[in-house]
């Protein structure tokens, strides 16, 4: 492991076996930190479950995989209690979950619709089960990878995928709201989202290359994650998180983080100066 800043403190990361949510688990490990997975239960997805937690078990780190309903609020509760009964605490969470969708309304079906909103369903319902835990720790925080809450930017992302943007502003809301609700208890409560796209399967599936090349490596918001739950818990909390402002501001070089830094930068979603004309290629198809 590199270092040990967060040795002995338990990490909860949800979509942590694919994708970002896997750099994300990788970058907690590396700092000393036991890393429980969540992977939703889904039929569907191909991606090997365990190979993330495997990984970095092998490179010395602690890491173990749980397959949850993240759509049943039984399932998350019981899965959270197993967590802390293994661990022994859990100090972290990291809601990292997010199903897609990019389709017009006109489009999308109530299925679709129900299944979407999952995202708000396990992001909440996961908070309110490692709470009582987070109480006990010394420093804690809750991290939601959802975007900040600015009415323009939100006109914009409704008019182009309504019912994703509900799903990752209700997850916001959920930021407003429990770092108000839990700010006497010490939770650190934020949201952390993305200056680029980072580049991920899903974003390679959705969008256009030139997006691609305008994103970051998935890295950086990790490395911004990580760095958020150093901070106290009691000062630092219903923030709505940057991570190449943040990381810039503590001062580090985001350059390294660029796919290509030749490249002109591209913009995500629910930020000023997002150009719906680059990210829409392949939304609506």
């Amino acid at each position: 492991m590199k270092n040990a800043s967060l040795k002995n403190k338990t990490v909860i990361v949800t979509a942590g076996n694919q994708g970002g949510g896997a750099i994300v688990a990788a970058r907690f490990a590396e700092a000393g930190a036991k890393v429980a997975i969540i992977a939703h239960t889904d039929p569907l997805n191909k991606t090997p479950l365990t190979e993330v937690s495997n990984s970095i078990t092998q490179s010395g780190g602690t890491a173990q995989t749980w397959e949850v309903d993240l759509l049943n609020a039984t399932s998350i509760r019981a899965t959270a209690n197993e967590i802390a009964s293994h661990f022994g605490h859990i100090d972290i969470l990291v809601n990292n979950f997010s199903f897609f969708h990019f389709k017009p309304s006109l489009e999308t079906t109530p299925e679709e619709f129900n299944k979407i909103l999952g995202n708000i369903h396990a992001t909440f319902f996961l908070s309110q089960a490692c709470i009582p835990y987070l109480q006990k720790s010394e420093n804690p925080h809750v991290i939601n990878i959802a975007p900040p809450l600015d009415m323009d930017c939100a006109k914009a992302a409704c008019e182009h995928h309504l019912l994703f943007s509900i799903s990752k502003y209700g997850m916001s809301l959920c930021t407003l709201g429990m770092a108000e609700e839990f700010k006497n208890a010490g939770i650190a409560i934020n949201s952390l989202w993305q200056a680029r796209p980072v580049v991920t399967q899903t974003l390679q599936r959705n969008f256009d290359d030139i997006v691609s090349k305008g994103s970051n490596k998935a890295e950086i918001y990790a490395e911004a994650a990580y760095q958020i739950v150093l901070m106290p818990a009691k000062d630092f909390t219903g923030n709505f998180v940057i991570d190449e402002e943040f990381l810039t501001k503590a001062g580090q070089d985001i350059q390294c983080y660029a796919i290509d830094p030749a490249a002109k930068p591209v913009r995500d979603i629910f930020l000023p100066g997002v150009d719906y004309a680059v990210l829409k290629i392949k939304m609506e198809k």
